[in-house]
């Protein structure tokens, strides 16, 4: 792809698009072409055009970024409009090792550790819910008291080294039979609940009595067979009445059933409702980018 841009509503059309991705309209994948229609609009007549492009990530050719500056500077104002950098790059740029490099431990630690920040990253930037447990200096090193937090479904435990590393959290009860990696594992305030989470809360439930401490947060990306499952666990958990008041929590509800957007939002919905029925509040529904299409994460707090 080459040639220059020219045109007043290129900018206007990316804001859009890009507006529509902040807003969970669509979720990256699905607005590719639109990128391209507008981007081959908007070049001159050196460019390529729409019809001889073809987007395919498992055999492209070119690689396309799309970046936004962000709109604010020192003095607190902003720029009257968003800026953007666009730019291509040979495929074969791309050294070989990410390519062949075969999946490790490592990379499903960092998979889930970006997956859990890319949530609340989000969720601090657009709720209004300013009290949201771990919102205020999540990212501080000085934990002054006990935050406790639960990854249910750890393994092999990437949100639970994001908890302790990127949240006042100062331990973290991770559940799941299956194993931690040993680096999660030898972090001290790591306690592993080798058992599922119907067997981990009666346990849970009495460590805590036994150091009259409630639970801060609850996040949870658990592998589940039932769509309500993911909420099931959640419930079951706050009718123990382990939670502190106004308790965090990021649950990821993996829709089964169903292959259109419209579908996975209504079964979404659903389980906002209960949620809702049950005490939550300040509720986001996020399609994050390591989601899987049919996957939602919801966020929000516990009265």
């Amino acid at each position: 792809m080459s040639g220059s841009i020219d045109n007043k509503d290129f900018g206007e059309s990316l804001v859009e698009i890009l507006q529509s991705i902040k807003n969970n309209v669509a979720f990256p994948p699905k607005i590719q072409q639109r990128i391209v229609s507008i981007l081959t609009a908007a070049l001159d007549e050196r460019s390529i055009s729409e019809n001889e492009l073809d987007i395919a990530p498992t055999n492209h050719t070119h690689t396309l970024s799309l970046i936004q500056i962000n709109t604010s500077i020192d003095d607190g104002k902003k720029y009257e409009k968003p800026l953007f950098l666009i730019g291509t790059s040979l495929a074969e740029c791309i050294p070989p090792i990410h390519k062949a490099r075969e999946p490790t431990n490592n990379d499903d630690i960092c998979r889930a550790y970006n997956k859990l920040s890319e949530a609340f990253e989000r969720y601090r930037t657009t709720s209004e819910n300013k009290d949201w447990p771990l919102s205020a200096d999540a990212g501080s090193k000085r934990k002054k008291s006990t935050l406790l937090g639960v990854d249910c479904g750890a393994a092999p435990g990437g949100w639970t080294k994001y908890l302790i590393e990127q949240t006042p959290c100062t331990e973290v009860y991770s559940i799941d039979p299956g194993k931690l990696s040993e680096f999660v594992l030898s972090i001290p305030s790591v306690h592993h609940l080798q058992m599922t989470g119907e067997m981990a809360i009666p346990h849970l439930s009495e460590a805590l009595k036994a150091r009259d401490s409630l639970i801060s947060i609850w996040v949870s990306d658990m592998c589940v067979h039932e769509l309500a499952q993911q909420v099931d666990m959640f419930l079951r958990a706050k009718k123990a009445g382990i939670f502190q008041s106004n308790a965090g929590f990021v649950l990821t509800i993996k829709c089964n059933i169903g292959h259109a957007k419209e579908r996975y939002d209504e079964l979404t919905e659903n389980e906002v409702r209960r949620l809702k029925e049950t005490g939550a509040k300040d509720l986001m529904v996020l399609h994050l980018f390591s989601n899987r299409m049919g996957e939602r994460t919801v966020i929000g707090s516990m009265e």
